[in-house]
């Protein structure tokens, strides 16, 4: 199991924490149960980096579903998880592109990559639930490399605290929300 430690300082006292700005990128044999190894891993960054617990696994979900896509339709040896921190951003990118790919190439029916990549694109918004995913790619090439990247909303330590009306109930999903993954934001039932 991979373990992290953040290596930022803990802010002065009364000072707010500076937004994180880092790269942090990992390559895998392509292996059964890698994908799992990936989403592990990617989570214990996002943590190592205070991100809440909610969203990390959620990214960390669909790193793996990036991960099992790419095992699937890929073929070379190894890939590579890239996962980027700006401030409130987190791209997430998985790739066999740059890594020796079969002499044989392993290019299957574009229709069939296609359907598999549109399939993808919803998966990973499911996964991600509650976590806003943007500018999301999943590109197959011709020569049988695979590239799925994403980016996702982090949440900003101290911004609910300053949208929060006192006496307002605070889910994990921000402020105004008293239910957890799946809930619908409808009434709760207070008066």
């Amino acid at each position: 199991m991979a373990k992290l430690a953040s290596s930022f300082p803990p802010p002065p006292a009364g000072r707010p924490a500076a937004p994180a700005d880092l790269s942090w990128a990992f390559s895998l044999g392509r292996a059964p149960g890698s994908d799992q190894l990936a989403a592990r891993m990617t989570r214990a960054a996002l943590e190592a980096l205070g991100t809440g617990s909610a969203h990390g696994a959620r990214i960390s979900r669909a790193t793996g579903l990036a991960c099992a896509h790419l095992l699937a339709h890929g073929c070379a040896r190894r890939y590579r998880v890239a996962l980027g921190v700006d401030g409130p951003r987190c791209s997430v990118t998985v790739t066999d592109y740059g890594f020796d790919l079969p002499s044989s190439g392993c290019v299957g029916d574009p229709v069939t990559r296609a359907r598999a990549a549109g399939e993808l694109s919803r998966e990973l918004s499911a996964a991600a639930e509650g976590v806003r995913l943007e500018d999301v790619q999943v590109h197959h090439a011709r020569d049988g490399a695979v590239l799925v990247r994403f980016t996702a909303r982090l949440p900003v330590p101290g911004a609910a605290a300053a949208h929060t009306v006192p006496g307002q109930r605070t889910g994990p999903d921000g402020p105004g929300r008293a239910g957890g993954p799946g809930h619908d934001g409808g009434p709760s039932g207070r008066g």
